[in-house]
Protein backbone atom coordinates (compact mmCIF):
# COMPACT_ATOMS: atom_id res chain seq x y z
CA UNK A 1 0.00 0.00 0.00
CA UNK A 2 2.74 2.48 0.86
CA UNK A 3 4.52 1.99 -2.29
CA UNK A 4 1.66 2.14 -4.39
CA UNK A 5 0.98 5.49 -2.81
CA UNK A 6 4.71 6.63 -3.54
CA UNK A 7 4.50 5.57 -7.37
CA UNK A 8 1.74 7.84 -7.57
CA UNK A 9 2.89 10.66 -5.34
CA UNK A 10 5.71 10.58 -8.17
CA UNK A 11 4.11 10.12 -11.08
CA UNK A 12 1.82 13.49 -10.00
CA UNK A 13 5.49 14.89 -8.80
CA UNK A 14 6.31 14.49 -12.43
CA UNK A 15 3.22 15.60 -14.65
CA UNK A 16 3.46 19.07 -12.62
CA UNK A 17 7.23 19.36 -13.58
CA UNK A 18 6.35 18.82 -17.04
CA UNK A 19 3.00 21.48 -16.92
CA UNK A 20 5.33 23.78 -15.69
CA UNK A 21 8.24 23.38 -18.09
CA UNK A 22 5.74 23.30 -20.73
CA UNK A 23 4.52 27.06 -19.67
CA UNK A 24 7.62 28.61 -19.15
CA UNK A 25 8.63 27.55 -22.51
CA UNK A 26 4.79 28.45 -24.00
CA UNK A 27 5.25 32.40 -22.13
CA UNK A 28 8.80 32.35 -23.50
CA UNK A 29 7.76 32.59 -26.92
CA UNK A 30 4.39 34.31 -25.98
CA UNK A 31 2.25 31.16 -27.85
CA UNK A 32 -0.51 30.42 -25.69
CA UNK A 33 -0.71 26.16 -25.71
CA UNK A 34 -4.37 26.88 -26.37
CA UNK A 35 -3.80 29.32 -29.49
CA UNK A 36 -5.54 28.28 -32.64
CA UNK A 37 -3.73 29.12 -35.65
CA UNK A 38 -5.17 31.84 -37.72
CA UNK A 39 -6.67 30.68 -41.72
CA UNK A 40 -3.63 30.60 -44.07
CA UNK A 41 -3.50 33.67 -45.70
CA UNK A 42 -4.38 31.91 -49.68
CA UNK A 43 -7.51 30.43 -47.82
CA UNK A 44 -8.30 34.35 -46.68
CA UNK A 45 -7.45 35.45 -49.94
CA UNK A 46 -9.19 32.98 -52.08
CA UNK A 47 -12.49 33.69 -49.68
CA UNK A 48 -11.83 37.25 -50.10
CA UNK A 49 -11.62 36.97 -54.23
CA UNK A 50 -14.74 34.89 -54.26
CA UNK A 51 -16.98 37.80 -53.22
CA UNK A 52 -15.16 40.43 -55.75
CA UNK A 53 -16.89 41.60 -58.88
CA UNK A 54 -15.14 40.84 -62.22
CA UNK A 55 -12.90 43.57 -63.84
CA UNK A 56 -15.30 45.25 -66.42
CA UNK A 57 -14.92 44.38 -69.89
CA UNK A 58 -12.74 46.59 -71.79
CA UNK A 59 -14.35 46.11 -75.72
CA UNK A 60 -16.14 43.03 -77.26
CA UNK A 61 -16.33 42.49 -80.70
CA UNK A 62 -18.07 40.38 -83.08
CA UNK A 63 -17.25 39.29 -86.52
CA UNK A 64 -19.13 36.86 -89.37
CA UNK A 65 -22.74 37.30 -91.05
CA UNK A 66 -25.21 35.69 -91.80
CA UNK A 67 -24.26 31.75 -91.43
CA UNK A 68 -22.40 30.11 -88.98
CA UNK A 69 -18.61 31.49 -88.32
CA UNK A 70 -16.42 29.57 -85.78
CA UNK A 71 -12.90 30.26 -84.23
CA UNK A 72 -10.07 27.81 -84.66
CA UNK A 73 -6.75 29.55 -83.41
CA UNK A 74 -5.30 33.66 -82.59
CA UNK A 75 -2.23 34.74 -82.35
CA UNK A 76 -1.07 38.32 -81.06
CA UNK A 77 1.67 39.83 -83.36
CA UNK A 78 4.22 42.35 -81.93
CA UNK A 79 3.21 45.56 -82.24
CA UNK A 80 -0.01 44.23 -79.26
CA UNK A 81 -2.47 43.72 -82.87
CA UNK A 82 -4.54 40.28 -83.49
CA UNK A 83 -4.87 37.43 -86.06
CA UNK A 84 -7.82 35.39 -85.44
CA UNK A 85 -7.70 32.14 -87.67
CA UNK A 86 -11.32 30.28 -88.32
CA UNK A 87 -13.94 29.03 -90.74
CA UNK A 88 -16.76 31.06 -92.21
CA UNK A 89 -19.95 30.17 -94.04
CA UNK A 90 -20.87 33.70 -94.78
CA UNK A 91 -18.21 34.27 -96.91
CA UNK A 92 -15.59 32.91 -99.46
CA UNK A 93 -16.09 30.80 -102.04
CA UNK A 94 -18.95 28.33 -101.01
CA UNK A 95 -19.40 26.65 -98.32
CA UNK A 96 -16.85 26.49 -95.11
CA UNK A 97 -13.78 28.25 -96.23
CA UNK A 98 -11.07 29.63 -93.75
CA UNK A 99 -11.02 33.03 -92.72
CA UNK A 100 -8.21 35.42 -91.30
CA UNK A 101 -8.83 38.42 -89.60
CA UNK A 102 -6.37 41.20 -88.56
CA UNK A 103 -7.02 43.74 -86.14
CA UNK A 104 -5.91 46.35 -83.88
CA UNK A 105 -5.04 46.56 -80.65
CA UNK A 106 -9.04 47.66 -79.76
CA UNK A 107 -10.39 44.56 -81.71
CA UNK A 108 -11.25 46.49 -85.02
CA UNK A 109 -10.85 45.07 -88.34
CA UNK A 110 -7.72 46.01 -90.36
CA UNK A 111 -8.26 43.08 -93.07
CA UNK A 112 -9.59 39.70 -93.61
CA UNK A 113 -8.78 36.96 -95.94
CA UNK A 114 -10.76 33.62 -97.02
CA UNK A 115 -9.24 30.77 -98.79
CA UNK A 116 -10.75 27.76 -100.29
CA UNK A 117 -13.19 26.48 -103.13
CA UNK A 118 -16.61 25.25 -103.10
CA UNK A 119 -16.43 22.73 -100.96
CA UNK A 120 -15.08 22.59 -96.88
CA UNK A 121 -11.98 24.32 -96.06
CA UNK A 122 -11.60 24.56 -92.11
CA UNK A 123 -8.78 25.86 -90.19
CA UNK A 124 -7.75 24.14 -86.46
CA UNK A 125 -4.57 26.10 -85.77
CA UNK A 126 -2.42 28.60 -86.95
CA UNK A 127 1.49 29.79 -85.87
CA UNK A 128 3.24 32.27 -86.75
CA UNK A 129 6.35 32.33 -88.79
CA UNK A 130 9.96 33.18 -88.41
CA UNK A 131 9.48 35.77 -91.61
CA UNK A 132 6.76 37.80 -90.51
CA UNK A 133 4.16 35.95 -91.81
CA UNK A 134 1.33 33.21 -90.39
CA UNK A 135 0.94 29.73 -91.33
CA UNK A 136 -2.33 27.92 -90.82
CA UNK A 137 -3.79 23.88 -90.78
CA UNK A 138 -6.61 22.17 -90.88
CA UNK A 139 -8.56 19.93 -93.56
CA UNK A 140 -9.93 20.61 -96.94
CA UNK A 141 -12.18 18.64 -98.89
CA UNK A 142 -12.27 17.04 -102.52
CA UNK A 143 -14.54 14.30 -104.07
CA UNK A 144 -11.56 12.00 -104.82
CA UNK A 145 -10.00 12.11 -101.10
CA UNK A 146 -12.58 13.11 -98.66
CA UNK A 147 -10.75 15.61 -96.04
CA UNK A 148 -6.84 16.12 -96.39
CA UNK A 149 -4.53 17.65 -94.33
CA UNK A 150 -4.42 21.24 -95.10
CA UNK A 151 -1.43 23.54 -94.79
CA UNK A 152 -1.30 27.20 -96.30
CA UNK A 153 1.55 29.83 -95.78
CA UNK A 154 0.75 33.52 -96.06
CA UNK A 155 2.50 36.13 -95.24
CA UNK A 156 1.92 39.58 -93.12
CA UNK A 157 -1.09 40.67 -94.66
CA UNK A 158 -2.75 37.48 -95.47
CA UNK A 159 -1.87 37.06 -99.06
CA UNK A 160 -1.12 33.47 -99.55
CA UNK A 161 1.78 32.29 -100.62
CA UNK A 162 1.47 28.59 -101.11
CA UNK A 163 -0.96 25.89 -100.14
CA UNK A 164 -0.50 22.24 -99.39
CA UNK A 165 -2.29 18.79 -99.26
CA UNK A 166 -1.40 15.64 -97.49
CA UNK A 167 -3.64 12.33 -97.64
CA UNK A 168 -4.70 9.39 -99.76
CA UNK A 169 -6.56 8.91 -102.90
CA UNK A 170 -8.99 7.04 -100.83
CA UNK A 171 -12.36 7.97 -99.35
CA UNK A 172 -10.68 8.91 -95.73
CA UNK A 173 -10.52 11.46 -93.57
CA UNK A 174 -7.20 13.55 -92.69
CA UNK A 175 -7.17 16.68 -90.46
CA UNK A 176 -4.82 18.74 -88.76
CA UNK A 177 -5.27 19.25 -85.61
CA UNK A 178 -1.58 21.88 -84.55
CA UNK A 179 0.99 23.03 -86.78
CA UNK A 180 4.30 24.67 -85.74
CA UNK A 181 7.39 26.11 -87.50
CA UNK A 182 10.30 24.23 -86.59
CA UNK A 183 14.17 25.56 -86.27
CA UNK A 184 15.19 24.11 -89.41
CA UNK A 185 12.08 26.37 -90.77
CA UNK A 186 9.97 23.58 -91.78
CA UNK A 187 6.78 22.74 -90.48
CA UNK A 188 5.55 19.88 -88.20
CA UNK A 189 1.69 18.90 -88.28
CA UNK A 190 -0.15 16.47 -85.83
CA UNK A 191 -3.49 15.22 -86.54
CA UNK A 192 -5.19 12.17 -87.54
CA UNK A 193 -5.40 9.46 -90.15
CA UNK A 194 -8.29 7.24 -91.63
CA UNK A 195 -11.80 5.91 -91.27
CA UNK A 196 -10.91 4.65 -87.84
CA UNK A 197 -8.15 7.55 -86.88
CA UNK A 198 -4.87 7.03 -85.71
CA UNK A 199 -2.51 9.85 -85.05
CA UNK A 200 -0.45 11.36 -87.37
CA UNK A 201 2.83 13.39 -87.03
CA UNK A 202 4.03 15.52 -90.43
CA UNK A 203 7.31 17.09 -90.93
CA UNK A 204 7.56 19.60 -94.28
CA UNK A 205 10.32 21.12 -95.43
CA UNK A 206 9.83 25.35 -95.53
CA UNK A 207 7.86 25.20 -98.36
CA UNK A 208 5.69 22.61 -97.71
CA UNK A 209 7.17 19.52 -99.28
CA UNK A 210 6.58 16.50 -97.03
CA UNK A 211 9.73 15.37 -95.13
Amino acid sequence: MKRTVSLLMVTLLLVSMFTATFSIRAAETGISPLTVPDEPATMQETLSLENQEPPPTEWNKTYGGTDGDWFGSMLQTDDGRFILAGTTNSFGAGNADAWLIKTDAGGNMIWNKTYGGVQNDVVTSMARTSDGGYVFAGYTYNLESWHDVWLVKVDSLGNMQWSKMYGEALHTNEEATDVVQANDGGYVLIGTKGSLPNLWLIKTDAYGNMI
